[in-house]
């Protein structure tokens, strides 16, 4: 008896214990500049968030691409926002995460739930010919830069290639190269909406990784926003 009156205690506590919050936390809606710039950025235990929408807030605290999310209000993807936010010592990128979790619950009441749906995928494959591949350098960092057209890594597996491939072609992407280790990758393509005649990612892919990303339908979780309010500013 007394190890289940223990069992169910130690049960309750877990339900009502609340995430990690930020000490202090302000939030307030973007001026439009002429410069037009914006960005998500944190470091030692500060978030910093400059003309961000709540769409792209709920991405980065969950750690989901855009096509993962799903409901909301007709101005979740629209209105910008800008947020500081600072936690009582320093705090490493999951505690951040699940501080803006708290914060936009808080200030936003945000109420969200999870589905799986069967959606279209993307695997990614080895090309008929072969990979194309070079092993990382002994002592590579793991630094990755991708702009618009780029992606360079010093120190990548497959997995995490995949992961960068979803963002960029707007569907999940599964690693079913087989491959292990890591790799220092450079390929460059065009945009679709810059050129429609530039060799697009899928061909770069193939022809300077040896790679394919083949279309499948498959699970995916995604999270549905139930309700979310525009915040009070401080």
């Amino acid at each position: 008896m007394t190890q289940l009156l223990l069992l169910s205690l130690t049960f309750t506590v877990a339900l009502t214990a609340q995430p990690p919050a930020f000490e202090v936390a302000s939030i307030k809606v973007h001026k439009p500049d002429p410069a037009g710039s914006g960005g998500l950025s944190s470091q030692h235990g500060r978030l910093n968030v400059i003309n961000v929408s709540l769409k792209n807030l709920i991405m980065d605290a969950y750690s989901l691409h855009e096509f993962q999310i799903s409901g909301g209000p007709a101005w979740l993807d629209s209105e910008r926002y800008d947020v500081v936010a600072k936690a009582e010592n320093d705090a490493g990128s999951s505690e951040l995460s699940m501080m803006l979790r708290r914060l936009l619950a808080e200030r936003f009441k945000l109420v969200t739930h999870t589905e799986t749906k069967d959606l279209p995928i993307y695997e990614l494959v080895v090309a008929k010919h072969g990979p194309k591949l070079n092993k990382a350098e002994d002592g590579a960092q793991g630094s990755t830069k991708m702009t618009r057209g780029s992606l360079t890594a010093d120190k990548m597996p497959m997995p995490l290639l995949a992961h960068f491939l979803s963002s960029l072609v707007g569907r999940p992407v599964l690693d079913k190269t087989g491959i292990d280790g890591d790799f220092a990758l450079k390929f460059e393509w065009v945009p679709r909406d810059a050129s429609p005649d530039g060799p697009s990612i899928f061909t770069v892919l193939e022809e300077q990784l040896g790679l394919k990303l083949e279309s499948r339908k498959g699970p995916v979780e995604i999270l549905v926003v139930d309700h979310a309010e525009r915040p009070s500013e401080n």
